[in-house]
């Protein structure tokens, strides 16, 4: 089964248009035949999961032994994995997808987009990324400006807006 992982703010609370939409995409992947993945907490990660699980679909959570300070794991996954720290928990998020989705986030969203980016750099992994198009397409062309981000970097994300670009981009990637 094709695994995708699929990033984004775990403070997005469910009257939200963000979790609305978190929860259209994990439907949306589950009826497609792909396995969720995610960090396993609430907000974006708990919205996906609970999409994908409406419709019998497959989730996996990859939750991390020093974030004490959560109220603890959504409750629609179907599996759980427990890492030691967010570096080893992402690095493993990472190594199972095939494919990577990031939503509207903070700083964890952007750190996990920067980390598939710095992967790809040094040829660990070719795995496509689709990001949300507000706010990542104009936060990271502002750091290729700047020259942190190389152009060429750049050009491998596809940035999307809504959830038939997502899905039809996230195949065509695949296939």
């Amino acid at each position: 089964m094709t695994s995708v992982v699929v990033f984004g703010g775990s403070a997005t609370q469910v009257w939200e248009k963000d979790y609305s939409f978190a929860v259209q995409l994990g439907e949306a992947l589950a009826k497609n035949g792909f396995h969720v993945i995610n960090g396993g907490y609430f907000g974006i990660m708990g919205a996906v999961s609970r999409g994908a699980q409406s419709v019998g679909g497959q989730v996996t959570g990859v939750v991390c032994e020093t974030f004490t300070f959560r109220d603890g794991e959504n409750p629609w996954l179907t599996h759980k994995i427990v890492e030691k720290n967010t570096v080893s928990r992402l690095s493993l998020m990472l190594e199972m997808a095939d494919a990577a989705i990031a939503l509207p986030g903070k700083i964890g969203t952007l750190n996990e987009i920067l980390m598939l980016m710095t992967l790809w750099k040094t040829r660990e992994t070719n795995i496509p990324l689709i990001c949300s198009k507000d706010p990542f397409e104009k936060a990271l062309k502002l750091l290729t400006e700047e020259g942190l981000l190389d152009p060429g970097e750049i050009k491998q994300i596809s940035f999307e807006s809504d959830l038939e670009g997502t899905i039809s981009t996230l195949k065509e990637k695949l296939l």
